[in-house]
């Protein structure tokens, strides 16, 4: 045991000699570009204020951001968010992971501003800014990480913090520089280009190195505005109705706690299950998942490979509006985008928009459901403009998945709920004219496609489409149930596994195909079905009293409908001896 713990030590101390050996270079730089009046550094401490600011209340998700990208896109790994609030003003906010720890090139990424050590499409993160948001938390940042050697009783790789002001100033001083000008200097120099070696562990981080974390970070909370924020963005994570792990498919758990000074502890443990339910045969480039993220929060997955072709093609149309661009030019593997609907009824009641990670609530989803893409986003990822030619095509690809999906389940027949369909099916807003677009490249349409689950008496799921189905009215009935009326009188009648939010989404979606007939019953579709019925009983030799509650049933079913009884003036449904 001793060994380990030297061989430990012995690496510690290599990685904090490999982090000294920069700073000397980088004070000497700073001097010369001090006398030489060049403002360099000046803009990127002031720079980098601004980015520390801009992130606002998405701080923690930078930081899950940044340990889901420490593990490989084969791992399935764990990441821990701690808070543990000394009091009002005071505590201390951990994010660990598994995965990979901090390499050389990490650190010279988190020094130099907007230069990932990631590439793009090898992560969520790649603009290099968003370990800087850290700041909106606190000044003291301290990183501890393991080295390849998986270390479990301390963190033995790069271990480290950050310079203040007064000691930059005498590190400086130490080069033979003259107080004034070191202090000048040490004002303007960030204190990111200054890593200063941590050689000690308290136990509360090494705990976390026994625990088989490869690296935590630690943010010292020293004001009530930032036990706040923290407290108000970790609560956050635990949103049911935006779940956070759906597509972070490099991450099993995520565990969360909260410590209060009482010692009262608030809990949560977030774990991610997915199931492969293969590609789609005549789309292979689409692949179907069952993931489950607890809670009766199950969702199908649709997850396309988009041709890399297409998104380059966006992304040259997309440079002149966004400069920023240029760099996804080079982008690294394949572009994906999916789509998840949930699986239970209730899983989704609204929609939102995913870069990996969720987006803000005014980033709506054209289903209810969640489409996740490589959108390019305003800078915290709360938003994205969808004019933006690549943002757009993204978006269209979410379509053709959806479409695809859709049919090929119905084809297939597929045991997925019919809800699950429809939301595929169903888009809203200006963003249905994709999905009609999508739908005509398969040589169909809005109104002609056979994707709205209608109500069966028995046996397999039946479809039927726009131009055929009808909404049964509202009312309490006797004998005219909507699964009587569908059986006997072969009327295409919406399923009643379609909730009231669906049925309206239904209706939005007839006016914009532009259908000849409302959803509503028409009179003509009424009085067919009222004769129908009625033969029916005839043929099941119905006595009296039923007769009694089908004349009742039709003046209910009629007011609902609002259409006049007179229209049954000529209909055989008065029951005689004959």
């Amino acid at each position: 045991m001793n060994e380990i713990v030297d061989q430990q030590q012995f690496e510690t101390h290599q990685a904090a000699d490999d982090l000294r050996k920069g700073i000397k270079s980088v004070l000497g730089h700073a001097v010369q570009a001090y006398r030489e009046e060049l403002k360099v550094y000046q803009s990127l401490q002031n720079l980098n204020e601004v980015i520390g600011t801009e992130y606002g209340n998405r701080v923690i998700y930078e930081l899950i951001q940044n340990a889901h990208d420490a593990h490989t896109s084969d791992e399935r790994g764990r990441i821990c968010v701690r808070l543990s609030i000394e009091n009002m003003s005071q505590g201390t906010l951990y994010i660990a992971n598994e995965g990979r720890g901090f390499s050389r090139q990490d650190i010279e990424a988190i020094k130099n501003l907007a230069t990932s050590s990631k590439g793009i499409g090898e992560g969520i993160g790649n603009k290099g800014l968003g370990f800087r948001s850290i700041e909106a938390l606190t000044q003291s940042v301290r990183i501890y990480s393991r080295s390849d050697t998986n270390g479990k009783e301390m963190f033995e790789g790069y271990c480290f913090r950050f310079a203040d002001i007064d000691e930059i100033a005498q590190n400086i001083r130490a080069l033979g520089v003259d107080d004034a000008t070191s202090d000048e200097v040490a004002k303007t120099l960030p204190r990111y280009l200054v890593p200063v070696p941590l050689e000690v562990q308290p136990d509360d981080v090494r705990a976390f190195a026994r625990d088989g974390f490869s690296s935590v970070i630690v943010a010292p909370l020293e004001n009530e505005a930032a036990v706040t924020l923290a407290k108000t963005q970790v609560k956050e994570l635990t949103n049911r109705d935006v779940p956070l792990m759906l597509f972070l498919d490099r991450i099993t758990e995520i565990s969360i706690e909260i410590l209060s000074p009482d010692n009262k502890s608030e809990k949560c443990t977030m774990q991610r299950q997915q199931k492969a339910l293969g590609i789609i045969p005549d789309s292979p480039h689409i692949t179907l998942y069952e993931v489950n993220v607890g809670k009766r929060k199950r969702f199908l997955v649709a997850k396309s490979n988009v041709d890399k072709v297409r998104v380059h093609q966006a992304v040259t149309s997309s440079v002149s509006q966004a400069p920023q661009l240029k760099r996804w030019l080079n982008w690294k593997g394949t572009p994906v985008v999916s789509v998840a609907v949930g699986l239970n009824k209730s899983t989704v009641t609204s929609g939102r928009l995913y870069n990996f990670l969720p987006m803000s609530a005014e980033a709506t989803s054209p289903i209810y459901g969640y489409i996740d893409a490589p959108f390019f986003a305003d800078i915290d990822r709360r938003n994205a403009d969808m004019n933006l030619p690549l943002n757009r095509l993204l978006m269209e690809v979410a379509a053709e998945t959806c479409a695809t999906a859709a049919l090929s389940i119905v084809t297939r027949e597929l045991a997925i709920g019919v809800h699950a369909v429809f939301d595929l099916f169903a888009w809203a807003g200006n963003h249905r004219r994709m999905m009609q677009t999508a739908l005509e490249r398969k040589e169909t349409s809005l109104g002609k496609v056979r994707l709205i689950p209608v109500i069966t008496a028995q046996g397999k799921q039946q479809w039927s489409s726009l131009q055929e189905v009808f909404i049964w009215p509202e009312g309490k009935f006797a004998i005219l149930k909507p699964k009587d009326i569908a059986r006997y009188s072969r009327a295409h009648l919406v399923s009643g596994e379609l909730n009231t939010l669906r049925i309206a989404r239904l209706r939005e979606v007839a006016k914009f195909s532009y259908m000849l007939h409302s959803l509503d019953p028409t009179p003509q579709a009424l009085a067919k079905w009222a004769e129908a019925f009625a033969d029916s009983l005839v043929e099941r030799k119905s006595p009296p009293a039923i007769w009694t509650k089908f004349y009742d049933d039709l003046v209910t079913l009629f007011a609902a409908a609002k259409v006049r009884l007179s229209t049954l003036e000529k209909c055989q449904i008065l029951y005689d001896r004959q």
